[in-house]
C-alpha cells in the first residue's frame, strides 16, 4: 500500500507531535523533581491560620549546586558510540571532501544523539543533533529533536547551551 505524500506528512507530524509530548512530559518531570518542595511537617503547619507575610519553609533542593543548566538524565555506557564517531572522524580527515565520509560522521553523531536523547541526557543530545546538521543540512530527524528539544528548553525557562558549548555525555561507571 503506497502512502500519498500529504499522508506521508501527517504521518511525521504526528510522530513529531507525540516525541514532542513525551519530552515535554520527560522535562517536566525532571522540573518537577529539582523544584524545591513544600515543607509539610506537622511542626511547620502547627498554626491554624498562618500568616499571610510568614515565609513558606522549603526544603533545599535534591543537588544544591545543580543549576537549571546542569547535565541531568542517566549516565549510559556510550563507548561503541564513541569509538563508531571517533573511526567516522578518521575517514573524513583523510577525504574531506568524500559524501560518504561526511554521511557516515553525521549517522554516527545521530546514533550517539538518539541514545542520549533516550537517557534524558537533552543537552548533550542536542549537541551532536546539531553536529549532525553541521554535516548533513538536510536531515530531517536531527533538525525537529533539535528544535523540539531547544522549544523544550525554552518552554520551561531552562538554559539552552550555545551551539558548541553543549554538555558532554554523563561519565558512565561500569
Amino acid at each position: 500500500m503506497k502512502l500519498k505524500a500529504c499522508e506521508v506528512k501527517s504521518v511525521k507530524l504526528y510522530r513529531l507531535f507525540v516525541c514532542a509530548l513525551c519530552c515535554v512530559a520527560a522535562l517536566t518531570f525532571y522540573g518537577c523533581a529539582n523544584e524545591p518542595t513544600l515543607n509539610t511537617s506537622p511542626a511547620t503547619n502547627a498554626k491554624a491560620s498562618p500568616s499571610p507575610s510568614a515565609p513558606i519553609a522549603r526544603t533545599a533542593p535534591a543537588n544544591p549546586n545543580a543549576s537549571p543548566a546542569s547535565p541531568s538524565g542517566e549516565p549510559i555506557d556510550t563507548t561503541s558510540f564513541d569509538k563508531e564517531i571517533a573511526q567516522a572522524d578518521k575517514v573524513l580527515k583523510k577525504k574531506p571532501n568524500d559524501t560518504e565520509a561526511r554521511a557516515a560522521l553525521a549517522h554516527a553523531y545521530l546514533s550517539r544523539a538518539d541514545a542520549l536523547k533516550t537517557a534524558k541526557q537533552y543537552r548533550a543530545a542536542l549537541g551532536d543533533y546539531r553536529r549532525t546538521l553541521k554535516l548533513d543540512p538536510q536531515n530531517e530527524e536531527a533538525r525537529e529533536m533539535s528544535e523540539t528539544i531547544i522549544s523544550i528548553l525554552q518552554y520551561m525557562n531552562r538554559e539552552v547551551p550555545p551551539e558548541g558549548q553543549e554538555p558532554p555525555p554523563l561519565p558512565f561507571k561500569k
